[in-house]
């Protein structure tokens, strides 16, 4: 009795729309607008971004770096003399400019860390979003399935004051129905979850009312997109997440290794070493310019009491040089050029680690992409066609219960692992946004 209440449940559930092709309506959030978003509102990512202000005021301080000039005054009431005047310290050796260099060098080291900051929060809003789409289709799913058993339950209740079925019968559709119910809220608490994570991220109340788009189920790459520049500013106001139809060169003929380059071109960690090594350049060039000693010019006017007890005019000019005996930035310029073998070899490290990422990330995006379009393509129309076959042949009498049973438990299969597999090529496109390090 309990598996022809499952089989009528299940009949009727192949009657209702299909959960895997829903109309945009104007209240859907893509996913390209939730990672725009991200990008505005976050404040993990808004904050990184300030540091941009704190990297500014440091090259404001170094172009101010030019020594003030100082008042001094020799005043000798014994010997009769009074004087005052002004000394200015002249950089000879260009500290000034060096200063700014550096503060430079090291506001492009920044701009890398935030273009890392911002792949990792891209990557985390892609994940979120697609866990809460699953989690919205699957809540559907269990809604249905939900009111589907309360329907049967009212039947059976009916019919078994009737007389026309036992208690028995009654108590296995109430046991269906209390298993629904749990999936169900079982499903609720992960939409919640979900809900709760992607709010986070995107800094901002989510409506309940508002469902998830279908993430992109082609993502078409392009050798144009890829050859483009990486996220370059710390938020991109025509971030649309989709490449430009006019394209042609889609990235199945692209090879590895051009990945590979693209990658050593826009790679975050790539181009923060690279600005790394320049901020040793220019620290070392500073410390060679301040072994050039600074001179100190001053000059003043006072008044000296004479043999003839008359007060006279006096003038004076002064000079001062320090002599770099001892100190002549040894130090610094040897730790700039450690740094800078150091650099050098975590560069070495780190394209060994992108070309094992690039293949990888590659691999799974060729494959899951490949799956994720036969389910579309063949598995889900191909089960849904066997489910309403079987319904056919079973209504026309010409098979058993367990017939379309076996059909609409091979496409409740089917269904999860299409979800399933849209999660893992989200993942891929992802590791391979990382992996090339530029949005896709």
């Amino acid at each position: 009795m309990k598996k022809i209440l499952f089989s009528l449940l299940i009949l009727i559930l192949c009657s209702l729309p299909k959960v895997y092709a829903y109309a945009q309506s104007p209240s859907e959030l893509t996913l390209s607008e939730a990672i725009q978003t991200a990008l505005q509102n976050n404040p993990s990512y808004q904050a990184a971004v300030a540091q941009l202000e704190v990297s500014e005021a440091q090259l404001l301080s170094a172009k101010s770096s030019y020594p003030n000039p100082s008042i001094v005054t020799d005043n000798a009431p014994p010997e009769k003399t009074y004087r005052i005047g002004i000394e200015q310290t002249i950089l000879l050796g260009g500290d000034r400019r060096k200063r700014i260099a550096v503060a430079t060098a090291q506001q492009d080291v920044l701009r890398a860390e935030i273009q890392t900051t911002a792949l990792q929060l891209r990557a985390s809003v892609r994940q979120a979003y697609t866990r809460l789409y699953t989690a919205q289709e699957c809540y559907k799913v269990y809604e249905q399935l939900l009111a589907l058993a309360q329907t049967l339950l009212n039947v059976a209740e009916k019919r078994e004051k009737a007389g026309d079925i036992a208690l028995v019968d009654v108590l296995q559709v109430r046991l269906l129905m209390l298993d629904a119910k749990n999936d169900w809220q079982a499903a609720q608490y992960d939409l919640t979850q979900a809900r709760n994570e992607l709010n986070t991220l995107l800094n901002q109340p989510l409506d309940n009312t508002i469902t998830l788009a279908p993430p992109t189920s082609s993502l078409h790459i392009h050798e144009s997109t890829l050859a483009s520049s990486p996220i370059s500013s710390p938020v991109s106001s025509s971030d649309a997440g989709q490449p430009d139809a006019k394209q042609t060169h889609a990235m199945e003929t692209l090879e590895p290794q051009q990945l590979i380059e693209q990658a050593y071109a826009h790679r975050p960690e790539i181009i923060k070493n690279t600005q790394q090594k320049e901020v040793t350049l220019q620290e070392e060039a500073l410390a060679r310019a301040q072994r050039i000693p600074d001179l100190t010019l001053g000059a003043g006017s006072g008044r000296v009491l004479n043999s003839q007890n008359n007060w006279v005019p006096d003038y004076y000019v002064t000079a001062s040089l320090e002599i770099p005996l001892f100190n002549r930035q040894q130090g610094p310029m040897a730790q700039a050029r450690a740094r800078r073998d150091q650099l050098e070899k975590e560069r070495l490290a780190l394209k060994n680690q992108i070309n094992l990422e690039v293949h990888n990330a590659l691999n799974a995006y060729t494959q899951n992409k490949e799956r994720l379009e036969r389910y579309e393509s063949d598995l889900l129309p191909t089960a849904d066609l066997l489910v309403k076959k079987s319904q056919r042949t079973f209504e026309e009498g010409k098979a058993s219960i367990l017939f379309p049973v076996n059909a609409q438990q091979s496409y409740v299969k089917t269904r999860l692992g299409y979800l399933q597999v849209i999660q893992v090529y989200q993942q891929a496109i992802s590791d391979l946004e990382r992996a090339i390090g530029s949005k896709l």
